[in-house]
């Protein structure tokens, strides 16, 4: 009879992990979903053919029942968030930065254009977090969510 009973119980253990598992799966989708669309609405777009690009690299990755990575796969969205310093920009390539319209071609074809140096300060950004404040002001909701999901599956097992 005892090993009958610890073999049922060992059954309903495992049973219960996996169904344990399973919820945290399904909260853990439910929560990336909710958040990556809080990030996308507080996300500040700029201007220009780029505009909306930090926007549409909102997402998340890695979910399993353990958690999901949140990310913003723009390289400048850590900028956004945190902010910059001031800093000289200069030429990666060249003796010069160039910017502005287009004012005619070199001999050898090269574009010129209105503005020249060979270095500009920039004066820093402020931080315009979208990715944090998407999880920090939405703490309440999302507990009360994992809460929902889990305790609801938790319920089902038998």
């Amino acid at each position: 009879m005892t090993a009958e009973f610890t073999f049922k119980l060992e059954t309903f253990e495992r049973k219960m992990v996996q169904e344990l598992k399973d919820a945290l799966f399904d909260a853990n989708e439910l929560i990336a979903e909710f958040v990556k669309g809080k990030a996308i609405e507080k996300c500040p777009v700029g201007h220009g053919p780029q505009a909306g690009e930090l926007r549409r690299s909102i997402d998340y990755e890695n979910l399993s029942w353990e958690g999901f990575d949140f990310v913003a796969k723009e390289p400048y969205a850590i900028f956004v968030e945190m902010n910059t310093k001031p800093h000289e920009i200069k030429p990666k390539n060249g003796k010069a930065l160039a910017w502005g319209k287009e004012i005619g071609t070199t001999k050898d074809g090269k574009i010129m254009r209105e503005n020249v140096a060979k270095s500009v300060f920039h004066p820093g950004t402020q931080a315009q977090p979208f990715m944090l404040p998407a999880i920090n002001e939405n703490k309440d909701k999302i507990i009360k969510k994992y809460n929902e999901v889990i305790f609801s599956n938790l319920k089902q097992v038998k």
